[in-house]
């Protein structure tokens, strides 16, 4: 785990960027798929949606990040003839989407725009668990909001729309902070060339970040979080001094209606952050591997501690700057984990 801490937060995207495999100019002449929504009758595109939003260096804003990820197995791809992507396949997707804030559609925040995605050859496009993904970045104050994405496939013409809607909290200054918890498929280094366009990069803490917009994982992969802290007390010397501890737990739904929601405590981790640390802002990347096994007390067998179903994880944060009824504990985030 990473315990990283930077005072300045970074500078936000504006403009949507989708920089994934061979990049397109945008085409405003394209048919926008949102036009389609009510008329289109073809066979649809399924994807999914997810939504990360952290503080930018200007107070009440926030960056939002809209990940979209869709099965090769849904588009249809064509050998590239651009000489860059020789002997790969490429799809050409043609995106829009329109955002609105309390029922209210923010115009300037409506585009329409081309990209393509290439892959290596036509098994990759009939893995199931192969996908096309990109990213679309929002500056934004506190608010509720609904943010619609149509896509369509340039060669096939099969559209598909979905929406996601997401609050973003008011933030108190005057207490601890966090960020939205991003799940994560994986933690790379970042590339050797080519960072600044590569949309998986994060600079603050130096890595490739693989989202896991679904919040699934599988039980014997590694569980990935990452997450901003923000407003924590400093001494003369810039230092904070706190500890994160994490709380597991499985949700077992009732068969019932009328009976209450069983909650099994799993796993607990508590972290102290080194001591030459400094800054009020701390990004955290967590990490460890689901297959951890338990000896079952009577029995005296081992088993698994970690096992397909609902979880939640539960984080809380003691600043040793802050007095003890300035805490903040029991922040929340559900995940699934899946055979």
């Amino acid at each position: 785990m990473w315990c990283i801490f930077l005072v300045l937060l970074i500078t936000p995207f504006v403009i949507p960027s989708i920089v994934l495999g061979e990049k397109v100019d945008k085409d405003l002449t394209e048919k926008n798929p949102l036009d389609l929504e009510f008329t289109y009758q073809g066979e649809k595109i399924d994807f999914n949606m997810g939504m990360f939003y952290f503080k930018t260096g200007v107070q009440g804003e926030y960056n939002v990040e809209i990940w979209y990820e869709i099965p090769n197995k849904n588009l249809q791809f064509k050998a590239s003839e651009d000489k860059n992507f020789k002997n790969k396949l490429v799809t050409k997707l043609i995106l829009s989407i329109n955002a609105f804030s309390q029922g209210e559609k923010i115009e300037n925040r409506s585009q329409l725009w081309s990209v393509a995605f290439a892959i290596d050859d036509e098994n990759e496009a009939k893995e199931p668990d192969k996908t096309v993904m990109g990213n679309l970045n929002f500056t934004l104050k506190a608010g509720t909001y609904v943010v619609k994405l149509g896509v369509t496939d340039a060669i096939s013409q099969k559209i598909g729309i979905e929406k996601i809607k997401f609050v973003i909290p008011e933030f108190d200054e005057s207490k601890i902070q966090f960020s939205s918890f991003k799940y994560v498929d994986k933690v790379e280094e970042p590339l050797e060339k080519g960072s600044e366009d590569d949309i998986y990069y994060v600079k603050d803490v130096e890595k490739r970040i693989f989202p896991n917009i679904q919040n699934k994982f599988k039980t014997e992969s590694e569980f990935n979080v990452f997450y901003e802290i923000y407003n924590l007390k400093v001494d003369s010397m810039d230092k904070p001094d706190f500890v994160i501890t994490y709380y597991f737990n499985r949700i077992e739904k009732p068969e019932k209606e009328d009976e209450p929601v069983k909650i099994h405590k799993v796993y607990k981790k508590t972290i102290t952050c080194p001591k030459d640390s400094q800054g009020s802002i701390s990004r955290q990347i967590y990490m460890f591997k689901l297959f951890k096994e338990i000896e079952h007390p009577k029995t005296k067998e081992m088993k698994p501690l970690f096992i397909p179903g609902s979880y939640e994880m539960i984080v809380d944060i003691v600043d040793r700057n802050r007095s003890e009824d300035d805490q903040e504990k029991g922040i929340k985030s559900s995940f699934i984990i899946e055979e």
